[in-house]
């Protein structure tokens, strides 16, 4: 069955890279930056605009394509 199931987590926390778990990578620090400056921003009355953040999906060794079935 391992061979037939993926498994991946998100955030990458320090427990992912010790279990090979495949994670999503997000910018905590500036995930956090950018949600303050926006709830600031509605504090004064604004409309802050839509913010993207860049994530990068981290392969280890929990998922098919990691396994050589993928």
């Amino acid at each position: 069955i391992p061979q037939q199931i993926s498994v991946a987590g998100v955030d990458d926390v320090k427990y992912s890279q010790q279990l090979h778990l495949t994670t999503v990578h997000q910018p905590t620090y500036e995930l956090g930056a950018a949600g303050a400056r926006r709830a600031l921003g509605l504090d004064a009355g604004e409309q802050p605009p839509r913010a993207t953040l860049a994530h990068r999906l981290i392969i280890r060794g929990t998922t098919g394509w990691a396994l050589g079935n993928g």
